[in-house]
Order: structure tokens, then sequence, then C-alpha cells
């Protein structure tokens, strides 16, 4: 694979697992900064673009991992990706926000000697996550999905997909922007918590609290990928085939 500079990042991300796993580990954003050309990426994180083609070649080059291999989301039917969204991401935040609040709370407690300033400015940055997040589910799952399944169906000669957002793209702007909210507000919470670095003072539930943060951010990072990156784009193209034929 010949990468260039003028590729977009979601490009480059989805041709190979590997690609992926060495953008993440550069700091480059394959979700909400999926659209960018790996030069802006780059000079977002302040490195020379030619090095990071270069990283890039040499993941190609490692072995691919021993793991089972990851489902390729790109070649399924839009509904079925997402059913897999709502009943593994959302299903995940669902559950897991409200324990994640409980634990921030217990530890904000135990140790506000200490890590008191700390922890309050996780919370400030957990609180409207958690907010945003739980607002933003519902707008998918009652909105924008349906109407994705929706003109799905009409491509096969289904009922026209009826909506009162207009185009598909209305909504997807709404989510791509509340995705982007969300970005940042994680990037506030690594920066604040120094990368989630634990303490000698820190207790079980203070980490299970920095393990339950990085677990969120993972599984949001992959949230936000399949749909930046391939539901929404699949969804604007099945607008395209309705409005041509």
């Amino acid at each position: 694979m010949n990468i260039t500079a003028d590729m977009k990042v979601s490009d480059i991300a989805l041709a190979d697992t590997r690609l992926r796993e060495a953008l993440e580990t550069m700091g480059i954003d394959t979700c909400c900064g999926g659209q960018k050309p790996l030069r802006d990426a780059a000079l977002a994180i302040a490195h020379p673009v030619e090095n990071v083609v270069q990283e890039l070649h040499k993941a190609l080059e490692r072995p691919l991992p021993l793991r089972a291999p990851q489902k390729d989301w790109r070649a399924v039917l839009p509904c079925e990706l997402c059913r897999h969204i709502v009943d593994t991401h959302h299903a995940y935040l669902y559950s897991t926000l409200p324990h994640l609040q409980e634990l921030l709370d217990k530890v904000r407690k135990a140790h506000a000697e200490r890590h008191g300033a700390m922890l309050t400015e996780v919370a400030r940055s957990f609180e409207p996550l958690r907010q945003e997040l739980l607002g933003h589910l519902p707008k998918e799952e009652n909105i924008l999905f349906p109407l994705i399944c929706a003109l799905k169906q009409q491509t096969a000669g289904g009922p026209p997909a009826q909506s009162h957002c207009g185009s598909v793209r209305n909504p997807i702007g709404q989510m791509i922007y509340e995705h982007e909210g969300a970005g940042r507000l994680l990037e506030a919470l690594r920066k604040t918590t120094q990368n989630y670095a634990v303490l000698p003072d820190f207790c079980t539930s203070f980490r299970a609290l920095y393990d339950g943060l990085q677990q969120l951010e993972a599984d949001l990072h992959e949230h936000i990928f399949l749909e930046n990156n391939i539901l929404f784009p699949k969804a604007i193209s099945l607008e395209e085939q309705v409005r041509t034929t």
C-alpha cells in the first residue's frame, strides 16, 4: 500500500488494523479527525508528515496480530451496523456511565485532602461528557438510525423514508458535532489525570476509576470511528441513490 500525505486518515485507518494502531500510537485522531488529510493530522501533533508516513510503512512490515480478525464493518448492511452500535456501544455506555459516576463520587470523598483539586477537574469534564452522551444516544436510536434503515429499505423498493430532519446530512452533522465535543472532553480527562498516571497512595477504587475512564475512552473511540468513517458515509450514499432513482 502506497501511503501519501494527501490520503485521508480514515482511509488509512480502515485499510489495515496495523495502520490504525500505528496512527493512534502516534496520537493521531482516527475517529473525529478521520476526514483530515494525513498532512494536517501530522501537523496537529507536530510530527513531520514524512516521518509519519515512514512509521506507517514500518507498521505494514510487522506481522499481522495473532488475535482473531475484527469484522469488516464496511462489508455489512447499514442496519446491521446500526444494531451492532446500539447493542454493543450504546449498551456499554448505559451500563458504564452510572458506575463511573458512583466511583468518581466515592473517590472524591475518600481522597479530597490530597487529590481534591485534581478530582474536581475530572468531575468538570466527566459530568458534561456523561450528560452529553446520555442525550446523544437516544437521538441516534430514535431519529438517525431508523432514518438510515428506512433509506436502505427505500433503495430496495420500500416506501419513501420519512424524516422531519430533511436530508440525512442534517442529523449526521449534529452527531459529528457532538462527537467532537465528546472527544474534547476525553482529551481534557487524559490531560487532567496526566495520562491516567497511578500514584502510590491510590486505593483500589481510585485505580478502578482510572481503568474505567480509559476503557470508556477506548470504547468511545471505536464507537465514533465506526459512525464517522463507515456508517455516516454509507447513509449519505444511500440518500444519493434514492435521489437519483
